[in-house]
C-alpha cells in the first residue's frame, strides 16, 4: 500500500477567505515548490537581509510539530516542507490517514456541518495522496460535502483525479493564494493564470487570496495579477489578507490593509486562526 508524507492532521475552523469560522478538518501533506522565504522581511526582494528564525537552533531537538515555535519569518509553514523538519512529519497509508480523520469527527462523520481543506505545503504536488484518502472515504460512504484545496495555482492537476473532481457531486473549492513579491518568489514562476484557468475548468467555485504587506509594491502586484486572471475567464472574488505570521504582526498593518482593500473594491480577511491561537502548529 502506498504512504503518503504529511506534516500534520488536526480539526480546527477555516481562518481565511469565503468560509471562515466553518469547522474544517485539515490534512497538511509534506512539500512545495516554493519557499516565499520574503514573508515579512524588511526588502522581500534582498535575500541578504533575511532573518532565518531558525538561526542557532538546534531542529533536531525538536520531537514533534507541536514543540515548533511561531515562525515570524519567511514561510510560517515551512516544518511542511524543508528537509529539515522531515523527522517530525507523518507517513501514513490513505486508509490510516482516513482512520485518523474520523477518530477526530464528531461521531466519525462529515455530515453537513464540517468541511474537508487540504493543505500544505502546495497540496496539489501530493495529488495521488488526495485522490487516494477522497477514495477511501467513498468506500467508507464518508466523503466531505465540502472540500477546499489550497493551492499556491502552479500545479497541473493531472488526469485521474481531474476525473473524481468531474464526479464528485459536492462542492470542490479552490482556494488559490498566488504568491506576489512579498514572498520573494519571482512573478514569471508564481503567476499562472492558465493553470488556475484549468481549475476552473474543474470546478467553478474558487477564490484568489492576495497576501500585502502593505507596500505600493505589493497592491500594484495585486492589481497586475488580477487583471491576468481576469483576462483568462477567472471570475472569482478577490481577497487579500495582511502579511504577517503573528497576531501582533498583523495587527501592526491590518487596518490600513483592510482601508486600502475597501478603497479598491477587495474582500478583505484576517487570518482568525491566528487571532485565536496565534498561528501554531495544529489550529
Amino acid at each position: 500500500m502506498a504512504e503518503y508524507r504529511y506534516s500534520e492532521l488536526f480539526r480546527s475552523v477555516q481562518g481565511e477567505g469565503k468560509y471562515t469560522g466553518v469547522p474544517t478538518l485539515w490534512l497538511r501533506f509534506w512539500g512545495c515548490n516554493f519557499k516565499c522565504e520574503g514573508f515579512s522581511q524588511s526588502n522581500p526582494q534582498s535575500q541578504s537581509t533575511y532573518i532565518n528564525p531558525f538561526d542557532g537552533v538546534d531542529v533536531s531537538a525538536f520531537e514533534t510539530m507541536e514543540d515548533l515555535p511561531v515562525i515570524q519569518y519567511g514561510c510560517d509553514s515551512i516544518y511542511s516542507w524543508h528537509k529539515s523538519f522531515q523527522h517530525l512529519s507523518h507517513q501514513a497509508t490513505a486508509a490510516q490517514i482516513c482512520d485518523r480523520l474520523e477518530a477526530i469527527l464528531p461521531n466519525g462523520k462529515f455530515g453537513t456541518s464540517y468541511h474537508m481543506a487540504f493543505t500544505g505545503g502546495e497540496p496539489i504536488i501530493s495529488q495521488n495522496g488526495i485522490l487516494d484518502v477522497l477514495r477511501e472515504l467513498e468506500r467508507r460512504e464518508n466523503v466531505p460535502k465540502f472540500i477546499t484545496v489550497e493551492t499556491n495555482g502552479t500545479q497541473v492537476v493531472r488526469e485521474e483525479l481531474s476525473s473524481w473532481i468531474s464526479d464528485y457531486t459536492g462542492e470542490w473549492m479552490w482556494s488559490v493564494s498566488p504568491k506576489l513579491s512579498a514572498s520573494g518568489e519571482s512573478w514569471s514562476d508564481a503567476i499562472k493564470p492558465e493553470i488556475v484557468s484549468s481549475y476552473k475548468a474543474l470546478s467553478d467555485a474558487g477564490q484568489l487570496k492576495f497576501v500585502v504587506n502593505g507596500t505600493q509594491q505589493t497592491w500594484d502586484d495585486v492589481h497586475k495579477a488580477v487583471e491576468l486572471y481576469r483576462a483568462a475567464g477567472i471570475d472569482w472574488e478577490i481577497t487579500v489578507m495582511p502579511c504577517g505570521a503573528t497576531k501582533e504582526q498583523q495587527e501592526a498593518i491590518q487596518a490600513d490593509i483592510c482601508e486600502q482593500a475597501i478603497e479598491y473594491g477587495y474582500r478583505f480577511s484576517a487570518r482568525l486562526h491566528n487571532w485565536l491561537w496565534g498561528n501554531k502548529v495544529g489550529t
